[in-house]
């Protein structure tokens, strides 16, 4: 049974779900490290986890947004090598796993023989992709080589990488990929949605961490507008679910602050002041988990729009629970959706969205073939499927070691 040690400093992270069950299951002996406010606040509900002490700063404004990433990643780096040098001797891991930016492996290879995996989510914000419309300012672009520098020296370093999607694989130069591995985490069972239906008036959702950019906002406000003004909404009702002021992949929300002269302007607002038919949107803010889920019940159509992503939990939620989807051609949706299987793919305008909502909404039986494909699906990512897989994987880094 292999020993393994998770590492990184935002908990609970990717593979959480991932290191408790396979504790549980008796598949691997398991511990997990993390910083000591997580530590403090965790430890007393997660399997063995274990604290490190970053030796500067990890979060907050950048004094230097060029420096930042590499000054926060040794802080993060350094950390972790103490730790991992001064674990008794009853905790002698096979393989340590760490996120490539908040679990910092870069120092361990040459101070440790332990093999390392790194989890790697995406290279760069230039490499994930932002909106021509919204540019990052020059010291944020400036700042992307750091972080490729950083991700590219781990994959060439480490024993093995895992990232979420082959999108996300493709955003790596060609010459590493073979030290790469693609896997989308693990969920634990989940009771499938058991949307309303039958009622006169149908939902339709979006549903997301953040209302952003990146996970496609815009295009769903544009899509009621257009819906609204072509009086084609009367039987609709939407409702987006999501944190309008949190943080994003996209460069949007500095954009429209300056835009507006007001720090407090949300990208949302934004949108809605240029697309006002849209305002009979239902915005639902950030929710206890539990709650979360009754709102996903009440949804009888998901709207996912995504502009860029590798991988997002979001969906896999609505996906694993049987959620009936529409979803953009963008990012790495197209590998999970398939048209008129598990899910529709509609074209990047507010006409094709509306097209498929209506198609959607006026044929139930179509909706229910696609949530129970979509469930059918999702069952290939459950914690007690993937476990066996990541098994695999770990046991091939272990035997094969670090680079050099």
């Amino acid at each position: 049974m292999p020993r393994v040690l998770f590492i990184s400093a935002v908990h609970p992270w990717q593979y959480t779900g991932l290191a408790e069950y396979l504790h549980r299951a008796k598949l691997a002996e398991v511990w997990q490290m993390t910083t000591p406010g997580h530590h403090q606040t965790y430890a007393h509900k997660t399997i063995n986890l274990l604290p490190f002490k970053p030796t500067g700063p990890i979060v907050g404004t950048p004094p230097n947004v060029l420096r930042w990433k590499l000054e926060r990643n040794t802080h993060i780096a350094k950390g972790i090598v103490d730790a991992v040098q001064q674990l008794p001797e009853t905790i002698k891991p096979d393989l340590i796993v760490a996120h490539a930016m908040w679990g910092a492996p870069h120092m361990l290879y040459d101070t440790t023989d332990i093999p390392v995996v790194s989890y790697v989510e995406f290279p760069s914000y230039r490499a994930h992709g932002y909106d021509a419309a919204f540019p990052p300012d020059p010291s944020q672009r400036l700042a992307d080589p750091n972080m490729e520098m950083l991700t590219y020296h781990q994959i060439l370093r480490s024993a093995l990488t895992i990232v979420p999607s082959y999108h996300a694989k493709s955003m790596i130069p060609a010459p590493l990929r073979d030290k790469i591995e693609v896997q989308f985490e693990g969920f634990a069972p989940s009771e499938p949605l058991k949307p309303a239906g039958g009622t006169s008036q149908l939902t339709v959702g979006f549903a997301a961490r953040d209302l952003s950019n990146p996970k496609g906002i815009d295009r769903f406000i544009r899509t009621v507008a257009f819906m609204v003004e072509q009086k084609q909404a009367d039987n609709l009702r939407f409702v987006a679910m999501g944190d309008p002021n949190a943080s994003s992949y996209g460069y949007e929300a500095q954009h429209v602050q300056r835009q507006h002269d007001d720090k407090a302007m949300t990208y949302v607002e934004h949108m809605l002041r240029q697309f006002p038919a849209a305002r009979c949107i239902a915005f639902v803010q950030k929710l206890p988990y539990e709650a979360y889920v009754q709102k996903l019940n009440e949804i009888d159509i998901f709207a996912y729009p995504l502009r860029y992503g590798v991988a997002n939990w979001g969906f896999m939620e609505i996906l694993t629970r049987g959620g009936c989807i529409i979803g953009s051609h963008d990012g790495f949706l197209p590998e999970i959706l398939i048209d008129r299987f598990n899910g529709r793919l509609a074209a990047d305008s507010p006409a094709a969205w509306s097209e498929v909502i209506l198609e959607l909404a006026n044929d139930p039986a179509q909706r229910k073939s696609l949530a129970h494909a979509a469930r059918q699906t999702g069952f290939a990512y459950r914690l007690d499927v993937v476990a066996r897989r990541y098994l695999t994987l770990f046991r091939q880094a272990i035997e094969r070691g670090n680079t050099y």
